[in-house]
């Protein structure tokens, strides 16, 4: 997508199928292979999958505390692996922790106990109505129809759908992209804009329209040039999470988002291939004046780095080159 103006320059879902098959007369075979099919390739996974989005929400958490005042650049948290909340371990995706990390330095290196602790301290009204501030949990106005709207998990919802009271521990869970949170990519696609247009809102389009009037930013700058130096270092940067493409001129956010809660001693590559992580990778490119925004999703793929990542540093090469 093209963060100026919201022009969607590439959109892709697979597995897809033959769109031959209904050029002709459809036999009730053929027809039924496809809703039977159960990689479901008639649902378009880019404006119809929701899934957790895992760390790619952070930088959104770190706006949110820094509006709020909860961090400043410099705050700085000790990460030894995991933390104690509400009576339960939350544990970072480093076993050995990443030491002390400050707000950069916790989205190069996507430090879950930072976030862990953000989190509890904007409590899930506070998340959820700065997700809903940044356009999670709506439809993008794309012009395509049957576009999902995503969810963002709330006290009232948790009453009057899941039929339970809330548990404040869920709202840790929430800062880090999982829990009752999940995405769609051409969310992910319009937030991350957001990021690199210098925090105005756009419409995401197919069919070319006149270009609207750049609509205001919601995004304090000066917040904003802290979280994307932490975004630009997670690519940049000696300790980045997808350090490896630091050759292109990217900059963004790995994001592995789990499908099913993993038992201690349980390894990921172990669960069956439906229960495996999601993998992600949201950014843009070029660093300064940022022309495309790529949002990838690798259901069941595993970490977002090194699945997620190439897919985007691929189509930036192709994009700009």
């Amino acid at each position: 997508i093209d963060p100026r103006n919201g022009a969607v320059r590439a959109l892709q879902s697979s597995p897809t199928f033959d769109p031959m098959v209904f050029g002709g007369r459809l036999s009730r075979s053929d027809w039924k292979a496809l809703p039977d099919d159960p990689l479901h390739p008639l649902q378009n996974r880019s404006l119809q999958g929701l899934y957790p989005p895992g760390s790619t929400i952070k930088p959104f958490l770190a706006l949110a505390g820094l509006a709020e005042g909860h961090i400043d650049p410099g705050t700085t948290v000790f990460c030894n692996g995991s933390v104690v909340l509400y009576g339960h371990r939350f544990r970072c995706w480093r076993r050995g922790g990443h030491g002390f990390v400050n707000l950069e330095s916790s989205l190069a290196e996507s430090c879950d106990v930072y976030y862990y602790l953000l989190g509890q301290r904007l409590g899930i009204e506070g998340i959820a109505t700065w997700l809903r501030h940044f356009g999670f949990g709506e439809r993008t106005g794309l012009d395509l129809v049957f576009e999902a709207e995503g969810l963002i998990g709330t006290p009232q919802w948790s009453r009057e759908v899941r039929g339970t009271p809330w548990y404040p521990g869920e709202a840790v869970s929430v800062s880090i992209g999982q829990g009752p949170l999940l995405a769609t990519v051409l969310q992910l696609a319009r937030t991350y804009s957001l990021l690199a247009n210098g925090g105005r809102p756009i419409t995401p389009y197919l069919v070319p329209r006149p270009h609207d009037e750049w609509a205001e930013p919601v995004v304090n700058s000066d917040h904003l040039a802290v979280v994307r130096a932490g975004l630009e270092a997670a690519v940049h940067g000696p300790s980045g999470t997808a350090r490896r493409y630091a050759a292109i001129p990217m900059a963004g956010k790995t994001g592995t988002a789990q499908v099913a809660r993993l038992q201690e001693g349980v390894d990921a590559e172990d669960l069956a291939p439906n229960l495996r992580h999601h993998a992600w990778f949201v950014g843009w490119a070029p660093l300064d004046e940022p022309k495309l925004v790529v949002a990838v999703m690798v259901e069941h793929g595993g970490d977002g780095g090194a699945v997620a990542a190439p897919v985007a540093a691929e189509v930036v090469k192709a994009a700009l080159g």
